[in-house]
């Protein structure tokens, strides 16, 4: 069940499967990709790949959709990454199934189709390391997207 966060954003748990869960700005979904292990792999100038700590566990994601960039503030977190998104039009949250959006969560392109820059900030990767299925999250991710001039 979706809430709405103090300060307007989205919140809602999202199924990390294989040990991901995707942003997609639009277009088909393709999940090549030669890197792992970081936060935020990005698959291309319009996907990317959110890496999680258990195998197969729901994740507490909160979303914003800024009309520019955050505050800096890092400290309840343990990890942050930050890549450039293109969308044209949405930039939505998958599951890791990649059968379905998280709809809840919203559209996180306020200004439409353009040149993003997502951050995405994680804690408690280290507990869900220790589990290979959870039925409950223990992870936390916070997303937020701005756009960038070009």
């Amino acid at each position: 069940m979706a809430v709405t966060p103090q300060g307007g954003g989205t919140s809602d748990s999202v199924r990390g499967s294989f040990y991901q869960y995707y942003i997609h700005g639009g277009g088909e979904l393709d999940t090549t990709s030669d890197t792992a292990g970081n936060l935020l792999d990005r698959l291309n100038d319009r996907q990317i790949r959110v890496n999680c700590g258990c195998h197969t566990a729901p994740v507490a994601v909160m979303a914003y959709a800024l009309s520019g960039p955050p505050p800096e503030d890092q400290a309840d977190w343990d990890l942050v990454a930050e890549v450039d998104v293109t969308t044209t039009g949405e930039l939505v949250v998958f599951h890791g199934d990649l059968v379905a959006p998280a709809p809840a969560l919203g559209n996180l392109a306020v200004a439409g189709a353009g040149l993003y820059r997502l951050r995405c900030s994680a804690r408690g990767r280290d507990a869900a390391r220790q589990h290979h299925v959870l039925s409950t999250p223990v992870e936390h991710h916070l997303l937020q997207a701005w756009p960038i001039a070009t």
